[in-house]
């Protein structure tokens, strides 16, 4: 495997970045773009605002550890409830998860 196309990563280099769940796929170089293109498509049709606001908390924690995630968790968060998207998909999570059921899959729309 090499990720920056001048690295070689050994075997035992991968089942540790594996354990410590630093990576959760290993691709063969000849279905990169493809499983690329996958994954960016799935990306697109899920939650586009909460991901913004997750990598926003990633950059909050990055700068200033947990306690600045914390102290931007409630500003970024809150304003995901007030979407069209939590609207509807939240409900039937909640019944999902009361019945003891996975929740389904939801379309959303980024509104």
């Amino acid at each position: 495997m090499r990720p920056f196309k001048n690295n070689f990563i050994s075997s035992r280099e991968i089942a540790g970045a594996w354990g410590l769940s630093v990576m959760n796929a290993l691709v063969a170089d000849d279905k990169l773009v493809d499983e690329a293109a996958q994954f960016a498509r799935m990306l697109a049709r899920g939650p586009t605002r909460a991901h913004v606001v997750r990598k926003a908390l990633l950059r909050a924690w990055s700068a200033g550890g947990v306690s600045a995630a914390d102290d931007a968790l409630l500003e970024l968060a809150l304003p995901l409830f007030e979407t069209e998207d939590v609207g509807s998909a939240l409900p039937e999570a909640v019944e999902a998860f009361k019945a003891g059921l996975p929740r389904r899959s939801f379309a959303f729309k980024g509104r």
